[in-house]
């Protein structure tokens, strides 16, 4: 029996992009030595995005956090953080773009600021919520340093930092120590460069996934920290990763993938328990050539997620 025809145009068209991690530095090198990070070239990676995301027919971008480095603000504060978010921004222009939160935003910026920088906080005030491209489909965007010690002073720093006193005995304000000495396999998530989301998102997460499965709704879930085990390296987990796993899980006949950045190597893992795609997409910030992105088409019948120096994806519907 011949199979039947494939769906020859997308319902929809998205621009993927992690990490852009832009600053207007020398190259160097991660913690470990063991990556070269281009920052400038970041803006190249960029400029090519743009111009396959256009000559594909995307109208909408997923940016999945740490637009610029930390380094940025070294010069000059806020000043050279926004003098050089801005000139990653010019790449968006003319996409609707949906920032998410990453550390590196908040390295840079209040939260406050960044909202007003990056149009990522809801009417409400919300920096989790839930849009949908076309009827059939749901994105949801979550804030995976809703708990984090880069919040600012305050009460929600204090419990922050005593959540990562609890789970991790070294210095973690001391750039000199090795974070993760003694620490075991996802226990080395408990470190200051990620961070956890509260109860009252996570009952977010599982009324939005309960609603869409009563609606017959596909579901990708965009976070800017990976949160499956196998999907990225062991320091880059979600602090509470097992919380929002297990809703995925309880859900996984409407999820069908979880996207991610934050570790700049990238990474997959197809979940036997849910049968979700864990994405983790890589870094421009340390790729080789000069290209880092992704083009996801979003069918009736399959997704492609088209890789530009990076891994390519595709599974049926």
């Amino acid at each position: 029996m011949a199979s039947a025809p494939r769906s020859p145009t997308p319902l929809f068209t998205f621009g993927i992009v992690a990490d852009p991690q832009y600053a207007d530095v020398e190259d160097g090198w991660d913690f470990r030595k063991t990556a070269k990070r281009r920052y400038r070239n970041s803006l190249n990676v960029m400029s090519r995005a743009r111009a396959k995301w256009q000559s594909e027919g995307a109208n909408v971008v997923l940016q999945l956090g740490d637009i610029i480095d930390g380094l940025a603000k070294e010069e000059n504060g806020t000043i050279s953080s926004t003098i050089a978010v801005n000139k990653v921004l010019a790449f968006f222009e003319g996409f609707k773009t949906y920032h998410l939160i990453g550390n590196h935003e908040l390295y840079n910026f209040t939260r406050d600021e960044m909202a007003s920088v990056l149009n990522n906080r809801t009417p409400t005030g919300e920096s989790y919520y839930s849009f949908s491209p076309t009827p059939g489909w749901r994105f949801v965007a979550l804030d995976s340093f809703e708990l984090s010690v880069l919040n600012g002073d305050g009460p929600q720093k204090d419990e922050a930092d005593k959540f990562l006193k609890k789970h991790n005995p070294n210095d973690v304000t001391s750039k000199s120590v090795d974070w993760v000495a003694g620490l075991v396999g996802p226990e080395k998530r408990f470190v200051p460069y990620n961070g956890g989301m509260g109860a009252k998102q996570l009952e977010f997460v599982e009324n939005t996934l309960a609603e869409a499965a009563a609606k017959n709704e596909r579901v990708i879930l965009l976070s800017h920290t990976p949160v499956c085990p196998g999907s990225c390296g062991e320091s880059c987990l979600l602090w509470n990763y097992e919380e929002l796993l297990a809703i995925i899980r309880k859900h996984g006949t409407c999820v069908e993938a979880y996207f991610s950045g934050h570790d700049h190597f990238g990474g997959y893992h197809l979940d036997e328990d849910s049968g979700v795609r864990f994405i983790t997409f890589p870094s421009p910030m340390i790729a080789k050539g000069d290209d880092c992105f992704a083009v996801g088409k979003f069918y009736e019948d399959r997704v492609v997620i088209e890789g530009y120096g990076m891994d390519s994806y595709t599974w049926d519907l």
